[in-house]
């Protein structure tokens, strides 16, 4: 028959006990709040060979009718509140093979069968977790069917016999957290998988046929027992491992340093770097040459000549009439070469970008490239001011540079032969529309006056789609300083 009512809330006291069949095999009823002491009964139960009261709030004393069980094999009364010693025969039944009575209140010591006798059917003994005392026995060599052995938690004391050598069977040692002292045995059985011999005080040297057990198996604690694997090779090794894992951080601690000083050193490079990339685009006022200087107090001077006669627009005159060279100083050959070249609308022409757009330049400050392809202004060019003569050929062989460039074409400045400046939009491909609207809009354009509007001089209207320009006066975009400062400039120079 078995009975299991384990992992309930059941209450009551444990009384009823007595009342039940004697019948039972298997009786399971752990894990609840069962209440009082273990009726002390021998005559019943005389079939039970598994009794599990573990896990509730039994208390007094183990009774000893409990030994008088014949067939019982299993008994199991940990986790509760029993007291006072282990029952005198418990340990010498010849039936019983598991006995489990850790985490109670048991105290004084443990008593195992004479060596003449021998225990072989008890195979797993936990008396963990209680007040046990004195010294383990040489007598628990008699119990050499003994696989599991758990002593720990307790209060033993002395030297661990070297009888528990002879437990041939035994797999599982736990002495952890009790008071032995002396050295471990030499010859405990190869068999054992197990091992916990921490916090005691024990000393000498770690026997070889156990060093296969971690450290951890024998520290901390036993701080006069040496295991020569350790890396401190004193008879600390539990300092020497702490000292260890101190080294451990301190080594963190480097790591993060040298990292942080890393990224420093990284970020001081880009900086470096970043002021050198400035100081090539930007040179300092110290580099500036004399003849640099020069040249700039000229075109100043030469501004100011312009802003006196009240229009920087280009009039038919000036159209009519060569224009006297400047007396700024001419630019060197490789300014000359800079983005100057004849200008010519055909599509696969190529103008490039000439950074001094904004200065006036004599004729003499250009150069002249002839253009080599065949293609020339071989369109209609029409002047809407009667004292323009100018023919396509002339505006063909015209140096020009790139003013900007925008959604309806490109503009370029170009410089006629009599040293006048003309801007020419050169229209993209689909703005303009027939040539008819198209002339129509461009006299009605040409007669605009206004101080802010730039007056259109001509149109072009070419024999392909792409070729349809507009020419218009000239306007210098002048300088930052002479919209801050007028005509009056003063120049430092440290």
């Amino acid at each position: 028959t078995v009975l299991d009512l384990s992992n309930n809330q059941f209450r009551g006291n444990l009384s009823v006990f007595t009342k039940w069949s004697n019948d039972l095999e298997y009786v399971d009823l752990s894990q609840n709040n069962l209440t009082g002491s273990m009726p002390d009964v021998s005559s019943q139960f005389l079939r039970l060979n598994y009794l599990n009261l573990s896990h509730n709030s039994l208390a007094d004393t183990i009774p000893e009718a409990v030994v008088l069980y014949p067939k019982l094999t299993v008994l199991d009364l940990s986790s509760n509140q029993f007291s006072g010693p282990i029952p005198a025969n418990l340990l010498s039944s010849s039936m019983l093979h598991e006995l489990y009575i850790q985490d109670n209140m048991l105290t004084g010591g443990v008593s195992f069968p004479g060596s003449s006798s021998k225990n072989l059917s008890l195979e797993v003994l936990d008396i963990s977790g209680n007040h046990f005392s004195g010294s383990l026995p040489d007598d628990v060599v008699s119990l050499s069917g003994l696989r599991v052995l758990d002593i720990s938690s307790n209060n033993f004391s002395g030297a661990l016999p070297a009888t528990v050598t002879k437990l041939a069977a035994l797999t599982a040692l736990d002495i952890s957290t009790n008071q032995f002292t002396g050295p471990l045995p030499d010859a405990l059985p190869d068999t054992l998988q197990s091992l916990n011999a921490s916090y005691n005080d024990l000393s000498g040297v770690v026997p070889v046929n156990l060093r296969k057990f971690p450290e951890s198996s024998f520290h901390p604690g036993n701080s006069r027992l040496e295991y020569p694997a350790s890396s401190s090779g004193s008879g600390n090794p539990h300092s020497g491992s702490a000292g260890g894992k101190s080294l451990s951080t301190g080594a963190k601690i480097g790591l993060v340093a040298a990292s942080i000083v890393l990224l420093v050193i990284l970020i001081l490079i880009a900086i470096v770097c970043h002021y050198k990339r400035i100081s090539r685009q930007f040179p300092s006022s110290e580099k500036v040459s004399d003849k640099n200087l020069h040249r700039a107090t000229k075109d100043i001077e030469s501004m100011k000549r312009k802003d006196n006669k009240g229009s920087s627009e280009v009039s038919a005159d000036d159209l009519g009439a060569p224009r006297k060279g400047s007396t700024s100083e001419a630019p060197s050959q490789e300014e000359k070469l800079s983005g100057v070249g004849a200008f010519s609308p055909s599509k696969g022409s190529r103008f490039s970008w000439s950074p001094d757009s904004g200065e006036a330049y004599g004729q003499e400050g250009l150069a002249r490239l002839d253009v080599r392809s065949p293609d020339r202004l071989a369109g209609e060019l029409h002047f809407l001011d009667e004292t323009i003569t100018l023919t396509p050929e002339e505006l063909s062989r015209a140096p020009a540079e790139v003013l900007g460039r925008s959604s309806h074409g490109t503009s370029y400045r170009a410089t006629l032969e009599n040293g006048v400046f003309l801007t020419v939009k050169w229209l993209r491909e689909g703005v303009a529309r027939p040539k008819r609207e198209f002339t129509k809009e461009a006299k009605k354009f040409a007669n605009i006056r206004h101080p802010n509007v730039v007056g259109l001089r001509g149109y072009y209207w070419g024999p392909t789609p792409h070729e349809k320009l507009i020419l218009s006066d000239y306007v210098s975009p002048g300088s930052l300083a002479s919209f801050l400062y007028g005509n009056t400039i003063m120049l430092s120079v440290h």
